[in-house]
């Protein structure tokens, strides 16, 4: 039994129930669960992370990739940060690109867990490489709380947060970097670019 298995006894639930209640939330939330619906991976890290791929809707015409797990475990906080998150992309790529896009999201959900730091909306995190053949993005900027209006609770009543995660080009990067990420997001949202992941956009500074 590993420590996320522990604790999900402690609260009274199996991790299939847990696991049961959490994707019935990301249905009513966010829409119904694709098929196949998640992307598991094979490790035993705590917390252990996970995405899922939500269908497209009338309301959100686009994939939606969201991690579950992260909010097993509170990310250290300081002072505003919320300690129990998940994050999540929108996306219009091909099924090609997507379990890149899953690798990639999970790689940032467990930048708490492996190195101490906090993710937050206006938090910038530098990649190595485009996230995509072709594209100039290679950077992720956490831009907006999206929480749904429905509260999902873990252990003591802590709400999650669901943090939107968007990428972004080298300029874009220093850019935030120069005047913070918060004035980044408000600079894609004034230049009319979409939240939905379009691999292929030009920078716009």
């Amino acid at each position: 039994m590993n420590q996320d298995d522990l604790c999900l006894l402690l609260r009274g639930l199996t991790p299939v129930e847990w696991l049961a209640r959490r994707e019935a939330f990301y249905a009513r939330a966010f829409g119904p669960l694709r098929q196949p619906a998640v992307y598991h991976f094979e490790d035993d890290g705590h917390p252990h992370i996970d995405v899922y791929v939500i269908a497209p809707t009338p309301a959100r015409p686009h994939l939606t990739l969201v991690t579950g797990g992260m909010a097993d475990r509170a990310q250290p906080v300081r002072p505003s940060i919320p300690p129990r998150i998940e994050i999540l992309t929108y996306t219009e790529a091909g099924e090609a690109d997507l379990s890149r896009l899953a690798i990639i999201l999970r790689e940032l959900a467990s930048l708490p867990f492996l190195h101490g730091v906090h993710l937050a909306p206006g938090v910038l995190v530098r990649g190595s490489r485009p996230i995509l053949s072709g594209s100039t993005l290679s950077h992720a900027a956490l831009t907006a709380d999206v929480t749904p209006a429905e509260p999902f609770l873990v252990d003591g009543g802590e709400e999650v947060r669901f943090l939107l995660v968007e990428f972004v080009a080298e300029s874009e990067l220093a850019h935030g970097v120069a005047h913070g990420g918060d004035r980044l997001a408000a600079l894609l949202r004034e230049k009319d670019v979409s939240p939905v992941l379009r691999p292929a956009r030009p920078a716009v500074v």
